[in-house]
């Protein structure tokens, strides 16, 4: 007999239901919530030692540094304060920049602010040589100034010419020479001028009051860079129209003003001020070069000029700058720790910050170990290339060779490969490449313009230029300079019509017999710090190109 098979009274549930209600379970969720806690506790015991692992690495390094007496903080850094009165940055036409009524929410509130607003105005402050986008220039763009290294003079007649063409700037009734109409032009500033000139023989040093103890040390403001780069402009553009109204005496003097402005920023040691620096003195150095050129100076002016010269050293102060941009880039890494959610603004100040609040949040998930893997890597990094630039002067004084390349080779280990501990590293490092093609270009500048002098003290006292730089010393040099390019002996060939030629082998090490660059543009890249140029990279100091 066939018994029927009844129903179940609940039919089987799907194995896929089954499977979503014990996942949903309450001892699922709990299984499930046991397991996410461990892997977080995990993941936080796995951050914990790797941030203590680092910052223990990092004491210790910090620990070897501070015994070797590295200035990690920038306030090891900050020049020492002087009297206002001794203290060239506080003579009142620069007194505004840096003068300081109140800080508010971190903010300065400026105790003059419109003659400080006044002096920063880039085409109308004072000393501007050229006032582009003025109303009454016509559209004209002012002429440029000469460049030596090119063997370009600065031309007093298209200065002229551009000065009778614009209201911006006085211009006398009748024209009369270059030279005379220039400094005409130039006197709408002579208030200004004179108080410069007057304040560098008064005010033996300068400080200007940066604000150092800002918590955030790429915030520190430097208008006072291009103000004194402005000025520098001016002297020379005066100096060099003097020289042409055979007035030697009054542009040595306007030349020492420049040249006081321009040392104005030593004592900060900051890159960037050194990096101004170089580009003050190469347009200081075209009132020397051009001077020279033109037989305007006479033996007592270039005894002057000689010692300020001689007294130059943009090695030392490249060194110096270096070792001032490690205790600020230390100081930003140590912000970064404390106040973890500024590192991606830092890094990126010009961001849309298309993340939002999410872009800070970052700052806050990154381990603080990986800074201060980074930390270790950048000191690293500085203390290798410090190192490599006090050996570019040999105990003597005398130079020995150091390239691009063999800084990039040495520092590379830190670098490469590209990890999280030294990724911040990486991206910092580049932009202190072409520092060292900077100093030894300016060095070599110095150099020259040194020799030069001398050679020109020779041929006023004896008649003629030597024929060995040997014979300069120790009547008209203590000490022949060498080549900072390439630690041999600076190029020298008396010619056979009584002139001479002088030169550094540049940054390539490449004698090429005296072929100065070709343009400004292949100067400007000879500075960028590669050893290999398309052209000549000669640094050349003779007067054949000087049009009369």
């Amino acid at each position: 007999m066939n018994i029927p098979e009844t129903s179940p009274a609940f039919p089987p549930v799907p194995r896929s239901k089954r499977l979503l209600r014990w996942i949903f379970s309450l001892r699922a969720l709990r299984a499930g919530g046991f397991a996410f806690a461990a892997l977080v506790t995990l993941l936080v015991l796995a951050v914990t030692l790797y941030n203590f692992s680092a910052q223990r690495e990092w004491l210790k390094v910090k620990r070897d540094l501070e015994k070797s007496g590295v200035p990690l903080s920038i306030k090891d850094t900050v020049p020492p304060e002087l009297p206002d009165d001794q203290n060239l940055a506080m003579t009142p036409i620069l007194a505004p920049l840096f003068k300081v009524q109140a800080i508010v929410n971190g903010k300065e509130i400026w105790a003059d602010k419109e003659g400080r607003d006044a002096l920063i105005s880039a085409g109308s402050g004072a000393l501007c040589i050229n006032d582009a986008g003025a109303s009454g220039n016509m559209g004209r763009k002012a002429p440029q100034l000469g460049d030596w290294r090119v063997g370009e003079p600065t031309d007093l007649v298209e200065w002229q010419d551009y000065y009778r063409e614009t209201k911006d700037f006085p211009s006398p009734e009748k024209p009369g020479t270059a030279g005379n109409d220039v400094l005409f032009a130039l006197a709408r500033d002579k208030v200004a001028i004179e108080e410069l000139d007057a304040a560098v023989l008064a005010r033996p040093q300068a400080r200007f009051n940066l604000r150092y103890a800002h918590d955030n040390p790429s915030h520190i403001l430097l208008p006072h860079l291009a103000i004194l780069k402005r000025f520098v402009q001016y002297c020379q553009l005066s100096s060099i129209a003097l020289l042409a109204e055979d007035r030697p005496t009054e542009a040595v003097g306007r030349f020492t003003t420049g040249f006081r402005l321009m040392n104005a920023v030593e004592s900060e040691s900051l890159l960037i001020s050194h990096l101004v620096r170089i580009a003050a003195w190469h347009i200081l150095s075209q009132v020397v070069w051009q001077g020279l050129a033109s037989g305007s100076w006479k033996a007592e002016e270039l005894a002057k000029l000689q010692p300020m010269i001689e007294a130059l050293d943009f090695i030392e102060a490249g060194r110096k700058s270096m070792i001032t941009e490690r205790s600020f880039g230390n100081a930003m890494m140590e912000r970064w720790v404390s106040s973890p959610g500024t590192i991606t603004t830092d890094l990126d100040p010009n961001a849309t910050n298309p993340m939002g609040p999410m872009q800070d949040l970052a700052g806050w998930v990154l381990p603080r170990g990986l800074i201060r893997r980074n930390q270790v890597a950048y000191h690293q990094c500085a203390g290798v290339m410090i190192e490599l630039w006090g050996r570019i002067r040999k105990p003597d004084g005398s130079y020995q060779r150091l390239t691009q390349s063999e800084v990039d080779a040495a520092i590379q280990p830190h670098i490469s490969p590209v990890t999280m501990n030294n990724r911040i590293v990486a991206m910092l490092v580049p932009g202190l490449r072409g520092v060292l093609a900077k100093s030894q270009l300016a060095q070599a500048g110095r150099d020259l313009a040194l020799v030069a002098i001398a050679l020109e003290r020779h041929r006023l006292e004896k008649g003629a230029y030597p024929d060995r730089l040997e014979h300069l010393t120790p009547a008209f040099l203590t000490k022949v300079p060498g080549d900072v390019f390439s630690g041999a002996a600076l190029q020298y060939s008396k010619r056979a019509d009584g002139t001479f030629l002088l030169y550094s082998v540049g940054i390539d090490g490449v004698d090429q017999k005296g072929t100065r660059p070709a343009s400004k543009n292949e100067v400007t890249a000879s500075a960028k710090g590669s050893d290999e140029t398309s052209g000549s990279d000669d640094v050349v100091w003779e007067y054949s190109k000087l049009e009369e």
